[in-house]
């Protein structure tokens, strides 16, 4: 059965409709195309941020659908966000691990991270292999009969692992609901508002990995470890931030210059897959006109001891 599935959730994109919109007509967002820079039509949420069957082929046996998953946690966390919106921060643990497990598994639930899996295959394939030709007792008589080092049969018999659809998926979960969810909930939180004039946008990886070039690297998520580059920021709404990070921190909600808002945007186009969804017109020309690649110069203003 087909099925039209968001990877970015409809009642999500609804916040960041254009109030222009006309009376008569859906309420739309202004869709850029990053990697064209082409603003190519209005769409209304529920067309955008979408696939057709996305989630599971085939779940394993006894599992819930991805789907319910991430439909459960948008509902409890629908009020939450709510509050955010409002300067309310003073979540209880239960609401705040539900808001973290919500920031986690949208993370993790893009074509972005999904693509990010699926290329982590060939360099966990190069790790197994060699190891296996170095170690297990069969490979290694193949590799003394044939006189062959454990690199050489490395190029010669190049072993490869192909993660599924399905094993994308449940790789994606475990990382949300192991390592993501733990660090979201554990870490302080900043809450960035807009001033008045300016506004956040979002992409299609509306909760990002963001250091402060909006870089790729290697992030440790075992229990000891520091990440102080690491922000994991989420745009609430056309109004607020919510930015995670690991720096010491005691003011909690922050209101921002337009400037700061600027690089706030900045480095969300960075990190997003390829399409940013404007609330204005305004915006969706500016977010097109912005060149993606050139690094932060200012970073996402964490503010540490109540002092940017």
């Amino acid at each position: 059965m087909r099925e039209w599935q968001h990877f970015v959730p409809k009642f999500y994109l609804q916040q960041f409709t254009d109030p222009a919109s006309p009376v008569d007509h859906e309420p739309y967002v202004w869709r850029v195309d990053l990697a064209t820079r082409t603003v190519p039509r209005r769409k209304a949420p529920i067309s955008i941020a979408a696939a057709t069957n996305y989630e599971w082929d085939s779940p394993p046996a006894g599992a819930k659908r991805a789907e319910d998953l991430y439909q459960h946690f948008e509902g409890r966390s629908t009020p939450l966000l709510a509050r955010l919106q409002d300067g309310i921060y003073d979540l209880n643990l239960k609401e705040r691990w539900t808001l973290s497990t919500y920031m986690a598994l949208q993370l993790t639930r893009t074509p972005m991270f999904r693509e990010a899996v699926r290329c982590s295959a060939q360099p966990l394939s190069e790790r197994l292999a060699r190891q296996a030709f170095a170690t297990a007792p069969a490979l290694v008589r193949l590799r003394e009969q044939t006189g062959l080092s454990v690199e050489e049969a490395l190029r010669k018999y190049r072993p490869r692992i192909v993660f599924s659809r399905d094993q994308q998926i449940a790789i994606a979960l475990k990382a949300a609901l192991e390592d993501f969810g733990a660090f979201i909930f554990s870490n302080p939180w900043n809450i960035f508002r807009a001033p008045s004039g300016a506004l956040f946008l979002t992409t299609d990886q509306p909760v990002s990995l963001l250091t402060p070039d909006a870089q790729p690297r290697r992030i440790d998520f075992s229990p000891e470890a520091r990440n102080p580059d690491l922000q994991i920021a989420f745009v609430v709404s056309p109004r607020v931030i919510l930015v995670v990070h690991q720096l010491d921190n005691k003011a909690r909600l922050v209101d921002l210059t337009s400037r700061q808002v600027d690089t706030c945007n900045h480095g969300m186009l960075r990190a997003a897959h390829r399409w940013a969804f404007c609330s204005t017109q305004e915006q969706a020309e500016w977010a097109r006109n912005h060149d993606r690649t050139i690094p932060l110069t200012d970073r996402i203003p964490i503010y540490v001891d109540g002092a940017p």
